[in-house]
């Protein structure tokens, strides 16, 4: 295997044992890095990187053919989100500004639904955290508490249900 490394102003480089490679931004080109900066890198079980960078994009890397892909399966691979999760078989983007993403891979291509207040399926685009809980996945925005099950995205508990004045920063299933 090689070691990936993320670096503050050069990019992604990886490292083979011997030699270093600098992988840069490349803009306007496509699916590439789109930051220099980067904060996280989380590899997958289908051989992909997933790179967050300073700028809250997330960048695609397969290892299998060596280059970025457009993990949106659309086009919308440019969003802002921030924060990579992993939940069964599938990945989730999300930030606090667009919403999130879920995204599916079957070995060949990913394909993806959005769920922000564009798509009329989220109470906000502020999404402050994503967890599992068996086969639900919570989210909380700051208007309000929404589960996904069974492909649905349902608010369970709107802002106007809080304690007053108060917005939802993290939470715990025990």
């Amino acid at each position: 295997g090689f070691i990936w490394i993320g670096t503050i102003n050069s990019g992604l480089c990886k490292y083979d044992g011997s030699r270093f490679t600098l992988i840069y931004p490349d803009y306007g080109v496509g699916p590439g890095l789109s930051d220099p900066r980067i904060s996280t890198i989380t590899g997958d079980k289908y051989d992909h990187l997933w790179i967050t960078t300073m700028s809250d994009q997330i960048n695609c890397y397969d290892l299998r053919t060596e280059s970025f892909v457009d993990y949106s399966g659309n086009g919308h691979y440019e969003g802002h989100y921030g924060h990579v999760t992993f939940v069964g078989d599938d990945i989730w983007v999300w930030g606090k500004s667009q919403g999130c993403m879920r995204i599916s891979y079957d070995g060949e291509s990913f394909s993806s639904e959005r769920y922000s207040t564009q798509t009329d399926n989220l109470p906000s685009d502020n999404v402050s955290f994503l967890l599992q809980d068996g086969d639900c996945v919570w989210l909380g925005t700051s208007e309000g508490l929404c589960r996904y099950q069974n492909g649905k995205m349902d608010v369970v508990v709107s802002k106007g249900h809080f304690p007053v004045g108060e917005k939802l920063s993290d939470v715990s299933v025990f």
